[in-house]
């Protein structure tokens, strides 16, 4: 968004830490109940809300995060200054109907369509320490993509 100028900044709505329940837990490769930290953020461009970010994290870098320190950078540049470097990850994209909630989160009437993201992302090791399900207003984001054929 900072290449495109439309001024990126993030509202935090959730930090808290909780158990990785069994399918968060699967999704990360740890054990069930893995202590672990849950973010819910809003992502806005120009001053409109763009994304509704969910993350759970794993690891001591996510340990010292703090919600001034989200709200001022980006999570993975966060998390480069704690030495964890994001390497691969593993996405799904998808598409989906605003529910309430997420309408009032991001400006729009329930049944607005969504573009969706879940992310696996590991560090330079292979292991996980993100996954991240985000929603997106399909009215103002695009994804590209580029693929290498072999």
């Amino acid at each position: 968004m900072t290449d495109a100028q439309r001024r990126p900044t993030t509202q935090v709505l959730t930090f808290e830490r909780v158990d990785a329940d069994e399918q968060i837990a699967a999704l990360l490769e740890v054990v069930r109940g893995t202590p672990l930290i849950h973010l819910e953020r809003i992502r806005h461009g120009a001053g409109e809300p763009l994304a509704l970010l969910h993350n759970w994290l794993h690891g001591d870098a996510a340990e010292t995060l703090t919600t001034a320190d989200l709200e001022r950078h980006g999570l993975y540049e966060l998390l480069r200054a704690r030495l964890v470097r994001p390497h691969m990850a593993d996405r799904i994209i998808g598409a989906a109907a605003a529910t309430k909630s997420q309408a009032k989160s991001l400006g729009l009437r329930p049944g607005d369509p969504l573009v969706t993201v879940q992310i696996v992302m590991r560090d330079d090791h292979g292991r996980c320490f993100d996954l991240g399900r985000h929603v997106y207003d399909a009215a103002r984001y695009t994804i590209e993509l580029r693929a290498v054929e072999p």
